[in-house]
């Protein structure tokens, strides 16, 4: 087996499975179990590699384990400062997740070794069958069919799927949380607007876009007018750079997906008028503002929680704390800087820009570059609202999705060399 091959058999397999196991059954044992797996895999694949090949972005994996390693070192240093110094309890779930940057890196070097062109090829299928089978069981929790849909409730019953339409409508599955899955439908709508070619484009976006709206995450869809606005900046470039011929391509796409987007609003504005979702925003905004809506409100004084906990240990923060006050905080950068502290959160998003960056000047085209940026910026808004990251799962996808959004896209034929070059 080539040096590429088992890492991309890999990363593939590991992303099927961690869209669809059902992780949160058996008190949380089977995604645990996959978690630990994984690790021990990607471990041993880098143990008994011979070589060390360089990752997608062409660079070495050196600066990126350096990085992951520091962190590390910072989490036990402030863990153990905290056991001896607080009356703050930690637990064997803290001790364990000491190790979460490491096993990142163990991830990242799997998927970042993997051939970006395969991984490709997978993405645009992985993603139809997942966001069907997501609208297949929002089907079955609105349309009672016989077996099958007691099937989708047992197999569901302990996520945060409630589903009573047009009222209330929280779809999470494949996930456990309707945000997470807002999360992954916004990493495959990203994919489909900038890196899915061909007419199953308008198939995947149309399908991301239900499942946006079926999940009722508010967040996910501020995400997704992002997208949107990414897209439209990328084609008001093409039309000052003036090339024709991608243009038209653009906008005929561009055409299509709001005629789709019209079609979807009339047909969901009976949802949208019952909707409690959309209607707590109305009435907050009525009030006098966003901050009070509850869910908002309730987010606010979790946030200045948590900075009050940031304040007293800005440095190096408080370690994995999960047995203190910091067990839920739905917001990626404060979780962070309480746990990492100011200095741990610079080495954390020092990595973060590093494979970034290299993965914006490894895109073949300006409509790619500007594809990965957005895709970027749509998940630092999701990250405001959660700690996605956190969620072994949904790192797995994301990383999956960044360096599958490098490989080559296929073509053929002189025409295409050429529009190559013109992009």
């Amino acid at each position: 087996m080539s040096i590429r091959g088992f890492p991309t058999k890999l990363a593939i397999i590991s992303a099927w499975v961690a869209v669809f196991i059902p992780g949160h059954l058996y008190g949380w044992l089977i995604e645990r179990s996959y978690v630990l797996l994984l690790v021990m895999v990607a471990i041993a694949s880098l143990y008994t590699s011979r070589t060390s090949p360089r990752n997608f972005i062409g660079r070495g994996n050196n600066i990126i384990l350096f990085g992951l390693l520091v962190i590390t070192i910072l989490y036990v240093t402030s863990t153990i400062v905290t056991a001896t110094t607080s009356s703050s309890s930690i637990t064997i779930r803290d001790l364990l997740d000491l190790l979460r940057y490491m096993a990142v890196g163990a991830v990242f070097i799997i998927m970042g070794n993997a051939d970006a062109d395969r991984l490709r090829s997978t993405v645009d299928k992985l993603i139809f069958v997942s966001l069907t089978f997501s609208l297949m069981i929002l089907f079955l929790y609105i349309v009672d069919v016989p077996v099958m849909s007691d099937i989708a409730h047992w197999l569901y019953q302990d996520t945060k799927t409630a589903i009573s339409f047009p009222r209330w409508v929280r779809l999470s599955a494949p996930f456990e949380n309707p945000n997470f899955l807002a999360f992954y439908a916004v990493l495959c709508l990203a994919y489909s607007l900038f890196f899915t070619y061909g007419k199953r484009k308008y198939l995947i976006a149309t399908l991301a876009l239900i499942v946006l709206v079926a999940t009722g995450s508010r967040s996910g869809w501020v995400s997704t007018f992002m997208l949107f606005f990414g897209l439209l900046a990328s084609i008001t470039y093409k039309i000052f750079n003036r090339n024709p011929s991608i243009l038209r391509k653009d906008a005929r796409f561009l055409i299509v997906l709001v005629f789709l987007i019209s079609c979807l609003l009339w047909l969901l504005y009976p949802y949208f008028l019952e909707s409690i979702r959309v209607q707590m925003v109305i009435n907050a905004l009525e009030d006098g503002g966003i901050t009070y809506e509850r869910n908002v409100a309730g987010r606010i004084d979790m946030f200045v929680e948590a900075l009050k906990l940031f304040s007293q240990r800005p440095i190096f923060g408080w370690g994995p704390l999960k047995g203190g006050g910091l067990d839920v905080i739905d917001n990626q950068y404060l979780l962070v800087l309480a746990r990492q502290g100011v200095v741990g959160f610079a080495f954390l998003t020092g990595v973060i820009l590093y494979v970034f960056n290299g993965a914006v000047k490894s895109m073949h085209t300006r409509t790619e570059k500007y594809g990965v940026i957005f895709m970027l910026l749509a998940v630092m808004v999701m990250l405001m609202t959660g700690a996605f990251f956190n969620n072994f799962r949904l790192f797995v996808l994301f990383m999956f999705f960044v360096v599958a959004s490098t490989g080559q896209r296929k073509r053929s034929g002189p025409r295409a060399v050429i529009v190559q070059h013109a992009l």
